[in-house]
């Protein structure tokens, strides 16, 4: 009897979905690719492309609606940018779907109070969230060290954390070639960014253009970029277990042109941990 395979779909096709697919490669025995879907069908063919071994079969959608209408799948990783994850991860589970879905778990507090409800809403169905740092070997161990009583009992721990971005250097005045190697910087940069999302406008320079790369595409939304930040919050639940209180900046502040959050989590443990988080910038 030939070994049922799951039926995944991609719902986004954007930069972060090549990891997802190459996380699903590695499970090619028990799982089939088998639809993409991006409101941009040139992200669709891009990743086709790139994955030919894996998806390049797959049937594609500009609409999640269609795509879960038409299709019986077994898993979908919802990859869109942080305002859609709750919308997305309902319609999947309503179709009966499994989920594994980029951070942020909602866009706002009342949103990660509507995904809780959701849990007993849909309790045979799965909702994994990618938070990747719990997959580190060194997370792992030091949560293992912790769990084993060996350092005592925690009463209070600080997790920093900065995310790198890849931005523009500051506008500049120099020679032909100093001006044309800013260009180049500044493309690369707004290539990277384009890529996020699917759509025909990013963000560059503090203002909204029309994208270049007809291959791609890209909608900025106010402070996503500090959707990494939920990656230390995460680490103190995953090292500390769950939290009691929370204590934050209810937005976000800028330091020397770098946003920051700050927080102090009182945990069910009794432990105090201060949280701070924020990005850095490259090649400063």
């Amino acid at each position: 009897m030939e070994k049922k395979k799951y039926r995944v779909g991609i719902l986004g096709c954007g930069s972060v979905a090549n990891f997802h697919l190459e996380g699903w490669k590695a499970w090619r025995d028990d799982v089939d690719v088998v639809t993409l879907c991006d409101i941009n069908p040139k992200q669709i063919e891009n990743k086709r492309g790139k994955w030919a071994d894996l998806c390049g079969g797959a049937t594609g959608y500009l609409d999640y609606r269609e795509m879960l209408a038409k299709e019986k799948l077994d898993i979908v990783s919802v990859l869109t940018q942080g305002d859609l994850h709750y919308e997305l991860t309902l319609a999947c589970l309503k179709a009966g779907t499994h989920v594994f879905m980029e951070k942020p778990v909602g866009y706002s507090l009342e949103e990660a109070r509507k995904f809780k409800f959701l849990a007993h809403q849909f309790p045979l169905q799965k909702v994994a969230v990618a938070f990747t740092l719990r997959y580190y070997r060194e997370f792992i161990d030091l949560r293992a060290v912790i769990k084993a009583g060996t350092l005592g009992r925690i009463i209070s721990g600080e997790i920093s954390y900065s995310h790198p971005h890849a931005m523009p250097e500051d506008e500049v005045t120099g020679t032909e070639k100093e001006e044309q190697e800013k260009k180049e910087k500044d493309l690369t940069y707004l290539a990277h960014q384009s890529d996020i999302a699917g759509g025909d406008t990013t963000l560059h320079r503090g203002k909204t253009v029309k994208n270049p790369f007809a291959d791609n595409g890209g909608n900025y939304i106010g402070s996503s970029q500090l959707t990494h930040a939920t990656h230390p919050w995460d680490m103190a639940r995953f090292l500390l277990g769950e939290v009691k209180e929370a204590f934050c900046t209810n937005v976000s502040t800028v330091v020397g042109g770098v946003a920051v959050q700050m927080g102090i989590l009182w945990m069910n443990s009794g432990a105090v941990v201060h949280v701070l988080a924020g990005q850095t910038c490259i090649p400063k």
